[in-house]
C-alpha cells in the first residue's frame, strides 16, 4: 500500500468513526434534548448558554456528522477541496472540544476528549499532507 493510500485511508476511518458516533449523538439528543436516553446528565449544561441537547444535538449531527459523511464523499471522488475540508472538520473538533471544556470544566473526560483531540489534530496533518503533495504533484 502506498503512503499516499495509507494517509488516504487513515482520514476516511477518522472521518467515519467521527461522523458514526456524532450522527448517533445528534439524533439521540434531538429525540431527547434532556440526553436522559444516553444518560448524560443537564447538570453539564449549567454553565452553557443551552437549557437542553437539542442545539448541541443539531451541531453534532450536522457539522461532525453530515459533513464528515460529505468530505468521506469528497475523498472517495477524489475532490481536489478533499485536504482545505479534512483542515476545517479537524479545526471544527478542536474547537468544539475546547469550548465544551471552557464552558464546563466539569465535562472534561480524559478517555472522551484526548482520542478526539488527537483526531483533530490528524486530520489537520493529514489535510496538510495531502494538500502538499496535490502542490507537488501539479
Amino acid at each position: 500500500m502506498s503512503t499516499s493510500l495509507f494517509i488516504r485511508w487513515l482520514a476516511g476511518v477518522l472521518l467515519f468513526i467521527l461522523a458514526s458516533a456524532a450522527l448517533y449523538g445528534g439524533v439521540m439528543f434531538l429525540i431527547d434534548p434532556t440526553g436522559e436516553k444516553i444518560d448524560i446528565s443537564q447538570a453539564l449544561l449549567d454553565n452553557s448558554p443551552f437549557s437542553n441537547y437539542l442545539v448541541p444535538g443539531l451541531i453534532l449531527f450536522l457539522i461532525f456528522g453530515l459533513f464528515s459523511v460529505y468530505i468521506i464523499l469528497a475523498l472517495i471522488w477524489k475532490k481536489n477541496n478533499f485536504p482545505s475540508l479534512l483542515i476545517l472538520q479537524g479545526i471544527l473538533l478542536i474547537l468544539w472540544l475546547t469550548i465544551e471544556i471552557i464552558v464546563n470544566t466539569d465535562f472534561f473526560h480524559g478517555l472522551f476528549h484526548y482520542p478526539l483531540y488527537s483526531m483533530g489534530i490528524l486530520l489537520i496533518l493529514i489535510g496538510i499532507v495531502v494538500r502538499h503533495r496535490q502542490r507537488i504533484n501539479t
